[in-house]
């Protein structure tokens, strides 16, 4: 009995010892598992400057040696951060072979395209510089050295319109008229009048839907024995069939206590005369009801003389509005809903006159404008991004298709899905160089540019 004992006491121990060392060699291999999963080597590179990138290496359990694109392998001796200054030159692919404690072997890679992307915007509130630092960011994350990468913001151009000195004939040559008004420009005495007073709103604007920053400067008076409403509009905007318009309103009455509006969005006869924002007004003569209004201020005691001059000025900033009646800011308001448009008169159940018109306007450039005034070269991967949700008719033009084809242009449009098939068939056209990106996800679109300008650069220097 005391044989059995001993003999089970000793079973008892080897299977204790047996089970501890399972348990020892597995948590080894699960240490070891855990470690392999975890000691990739991280890669990153930084622009340091001109013909320089700083590359970087970690790896928590340690790097035994590097071997650099020159062929030269060094000694890490298990350090886990390495940083390196190499030398680049332009249009080439890095690779580095990392080899860590484990001898597990990973190649790293990075890129130096020579690269000049231009940015432009229409109707897309994007800030162009944040986004030009955003994708050069993104290149770098993307192991994309930004040394010979050149993004712009696609300058806007400075306009003044002076009466005093412009040939105003020449201009208002050019304007077009919306509604049942008479509109005339009289070159002798230099005022432009509608001398027909109608029961909807009626305008006569600048064809040019480009500027952004408006100061729009007139003396105006009203005519007849109505007391209806007179003033102005900026940022204005066509639909593209040229049959509806949106724009910033600012305008008076001389009615019963006087109204003040700053009007945005349309919808009917406007009531109050004030600084709005009307959108989807319909220009055909008699059109009514055809589209929204936005009330954005109103105040009651402010009018116009009637059948007297009086200074206005509407000035639009960013998104701050403003309404001037001689010299005094008698109207302010914010709004973001149109970035740039045109500007022009309106009148609405009121004849009235215009002179001593004085405008100062930021433009941005229209897409042939830029290709024109840009200097892309050729052996560069030319970019053009276009924030645009409107239709760019430039681009069924064989001019614009033989400017893009001649230097190699890719052409991104982040713009509304109705323009899709529009650009895709351009794209056809030249190449298939650029994308069409949809507009709604400000974080999706700018994704996918980089994504673009990897994919394709990548492949171009493989």
């Amino acid at each position: 009995m005391k044989k059995i004992k001993i003999i089970l006491i000793v079973i008892i121990l080897i299977l204790i010892i047996l089970l501890g060392t399972i348990a020892y060699r597995t948590n080894i291999a699960n240490n070891i598992m855990e470690k392999s999963a975890v000691t990739k080597t991280e890669f990153s590179i930084e622009t340091k400057n001109e013909n320089t990138v700083v590359v970087k290496f970690y790896n928590p359990i340690g790097i035994q040696e590097i071997k650099y694109p020159n062929g030269e392998i060094i000694s890490c001796e298990g350090k886990i951060d390495i940083g390196i200054d190499w030398k680049v030159s332009k249009n080439k692919k890095y690779d580095f072979v990392v080899k860590d404690i484990n001898n597990v072997e990973k190649t790293h890679t990075f890129y130096t395209p020579e690269i000049h992307t231009e940015l432009t915007r229409n109707d897309i509130n994007i800030d162009l510089e944040n986004a030009k630092n955003i994708i050069k960011n993104n290149l770098n994350n993307s192991l994309i050295a930004t040394n010979f990468v050149t993004v712009n913001v696609v300058a806007t151009q400075r306009e003044t319109i002076n009466s005093t000195t412009t040939d105003m004939q020449t201009v208002f040559n050019t304007w077009k008229r919306f509604g049942s008004g008479n509109w005339t420009y009289n070159k002798k005495n230099d005022i432009v009048t509608n001398s027909a007073n109608v029961d909807w709103l009626s305008g006569y604007y600048s064809p040019n839907s480009n500027y952004t920053d408006i100061t729009f400067s007139f003396e105006a008076k009203s005519t007849g024995d109505d007391d209806d409403l007179i003033g102005c509009m900026a940022r204005a905007n066509e639909d593209s069939y040229a049959s509806n318009i949106s724009a910033y309103l600012f305008t008076l009455d001389a009615g019963g206590k006087g109204n003040v509006s700053l009007f945005s969005n349309f919808n009917g006869i406007l009531k109050g005369h004030e600084l709005e924002k009307i959108y989807g007004y319909h220009t055909s003569p008699g059109g009514n009801n055809m589209g929204s209004y936005t009330q954005m201020l109103h105040k009651v005691g402010t009018q116009y003389t009637k059948k007297t001059w009086q200074s206005w000025k509407m000035k639009i900033k960013g998104n701050k509005i403003e309404g001037y009646l001689n010299g005094s800011l008698i109207a302010q308001a914010y709004d973001d809903s149109y970035l740039q448009g045109s500007f022009g008169f309106v009148t609405l159940s009121q004849s009235a006159s215009y002179r001593n018109i004085q405008v100062e306007a930021e433009r941005t450039l229209s897409l042939p404008e830029i290709l024109s005034n840009v200097n892309y070269t050729n052996g560069k991967i030319n970019i053009l991004v276009n924030f645009n949700n409107k239709k760019e008719t430039s681009l069924s033009t064989q001019e614009c298709i033989n400017s893009f084809n001649s230097k190699n242009i890719h052409y991104i449009q982040v713009t509304s899905s109705a323009n899709a098939g529009e650009i895709n068939t351009f794209l056809g056209k030249i190449e298939n160089r650029g994308k069409y990106i949809e507009s709604s996800s400000y974080d999706n679109y700018m994704k996918q540019i980089n994504n673009y300008i990897v994919s394709y650069t990548t492949k171009t220097i493989l």
